[in-house]
């Protein structure tokens, strides 16, 4: 489909009827990039200014000095009124150049008024949609491809021409093998496709994010469904009717998409998503959002380079940096992209650096063993997966040498077999009226450390009258204990109305309840389980006891 400027101004490629236009294109090829969106810039101005005169590009190159300049000048008076300065100076811009081609230079130069432009002025209102709302969008876009695409811009932070400019064939094999973050290049072919794409010629790559990879393979499943398959040469998105509905299916599968389509996908997406200023969000908006995530903490804590940062927005860096800067080593770009965080920051809830620092420091690991540790040049930073992978490894050794301690030994012994179990290092922890309960005491732990802990589990839940009934030493209760209910350890509170048992006294060993039917009648219940049916389980002494010698006997 040709451009109307094409049909006025006569052209075929990069010849013009018009000797004047002709000059103007050869300046185009031969002298600067031979871009076809400079070409088009300038034909449109030329183009424009012919419709306002009534005049012939020929004829204006005929004209006076004073003429050109009072036409010009009265036209882009008009451009000012109805656009903005920026327009007008840039208009003004090209037309000088296309007279100053035609000999109009050195004391023939047009010599124009220009128009105020302040620093940072802006006519067109702008939204920028926070990282949030970007996501809203693409979650009410209306359909896969448009929820693809915004995904993808979100991501990428490629130009609205550079999109539509993308072939099938190009990510074909990275959607299949099924990385998380897909290879785009950006290169000087797809200018071929859309003429604005690949903008100054600078050639880059950069990645897709998890959720816009599924979204891409859902869309293209989706497509592939409808059409009976993909062809490689098929553009990545294609106009779902609109400007195309004259064409065959082949033919719009084959023809990239419109500007104005992806701008009414893109606003549509901003509606339906809520945002008030939905009208001032375009494609450009979401390159901007990309910018904010490159800026923004990785999920690591960490922050990107901010030459990594430049390349994956397709810029230029400054000086003798670009030619410097290594873009060769894909994989490794691909996993510093990786590193990105596309989840909207919610404060406190990602892990840090400084979070595995003090992680480290709990478990007695030194993180700078670790870089002694990589066969990689100097220099080179620990990533945040290779710090919780060494975590990771040190505590699982932390794991298996605990595994491998002593475990405590139990053994019921009369009382003349006490003194010289004692000798021997064995404690002395309840006694029974078969015998006395002893064990032999863990390797590693202190003996004062264990005492401490018993006693704590053993008094928790219980008054200061019924603490004062058990030994310092042996805690259990008194032998007259069970003569005397106010040094008895409580029933618990929680008992069944029907429970035939109730709790009188604990040991080491479980829970010993009696009959109220048959006092003399006792039963020393080994687990919770067993315990439970006879009395109603609670948080009382019985069930930390459990517990914690559970915890003994690991």
């Amino acid at each position: 489909m040709g451009h109307v400027w094409e049909t006025y101004l006569r052209i075929s490629g990069w010849i013009s009827e018009y000797e004047s236009v002709n000059k103007l294109l050869s300046y185009l090829r031969v002298r600067k990039s031979g871009s076809e969106a400079s070409k088009c810039t300038f034909c449109s101005a030329v183009y424009n200014l012919c419709i306002y005169s009534g005049k012939t590009p020929d004829e204006f190159v005929s004209m006076k000095k004073a003429d050109v300049e009072r036409l010009v000048q009265d036209f882009c008076d008009d451009r000012r009124r109805k656009r903005s300065a920026g327009y007008a100076n840039n208009t003004q811009a090209l037309l000088i150049t296309f007279f100053r081609l035609n000999g109009f230079k050195g004391t023939e130069e047009l010599e124009l008024q220009g128009y105020y432009q302040p620093s940072r002025s802006r006519e067109r209102p702008e939204y920028i949609p926070s990282l949030e709302e970007a996501l809203r969008m693409a979650n009410v876009g209306g359909d896969l491809r448009n929820r693809a695409i915004i995904l993808v811009l979100l991501s990428t932070g490629l130009r609205n021409s550079t999109l539509r400019a993308i072939l099938y064939g190009e990510i074909k094999e990275e959607l299949e093998k099924g990385p998380d973050n897909i290879l785009i290049r950006v290169h000087e072919e797809m200018k071929k496709r859309v003429p604005e794409a690949c903008k100054n010629r600078i050639e880059y790559f950069v990645f897709t994010c998890r959720e816009a990879t599924e979204a891409l393979r859902h869309y293209m499943k989706g497509r592939a469904a409808r059409f009976g398959g993909i062809e490689d040469d098929e553009f990545l998105f294609v106009s779902s009717g609109g400007g195309y509905n004259k064409l065959s299916r082949r033919e719009r599968l084959h023809t990239p998409m419109q500007n104005r389509g992806l701008q009414m996908a893109v606003k549509k997406a901003a509606r339906r998503a809520g945002i008030k200023e939905w009208v001032h969000v375009t494609p450009k908006s979401l390159r901007k959002t990309f910018e904010s995530v490159l800026r923004s903490r990785l999920i690591d804590g960490d922050r990107l380079d901010i030459k990594t940062q430049e390349f994956f927005m397709g810029h230029i860096l400054p000086g003798s940096q670009d030619p410097y800067f290594d873009k060769t080593k894909i994989e490794e770009m691909r996993a510093k992209y990786s590193r990105l965080s596309f989840t909207p920051y919610r404060e406190g809830s990602q892990v840090t650096s400084e979070s595995l620092q003090v992680i480290a420091e709990a478990l007695g690991v030194d993180l700078s063993l670790l870089r002694e540790s990589k066969k990689e040049g100097p220099g080179s930073e620990l990533g945040f997966r290779e710090k919780v992978q060494f975590l990771r490894e040190a505590i699982r050794q932390n794991m298996q040498m605990n595994n491998k301690r002593e475990k405590p030994e139990w053994k019921m012994v009369s009382q003349e077999e006490l003194m010289t179990y004692l000798n021997e290092g064995w404690d002395m922890y309840g006694q029974l009226k078969d015998g006395v309960i002893v064990r032999r005491q863990i390797s590693d732990t202190p003996r004062r450390e264990l005492f401490n802990l018993r006693d704590a589990s053993l008094t928790a839940g219980t008054t200061p009258e019924e603490r004062k009934c058990m030994h310092a030493t042996d805690f259990y209760p008194r032998e007259n204990a069970a003569q005397d209910r106010e040094q008895t350890f409580s029933e618990p509170k929680r008992t069944r109305p029907n429970s035939k048992w109730k709790g009188i006294r604990q040991t080491s060993l479980g829970s010993y309840v009696e009959s109220p039917e048959s006092p003399k009648e006792e039963k020393l219940c080994t687990s919770a389980k067993e315990r439970t049916k006879a009395v109603q389980k609670t948080a009382g002494v019985g069930s930390i006891i459990e517990v914690t010698l559970d915890r003994f006997a690991e």
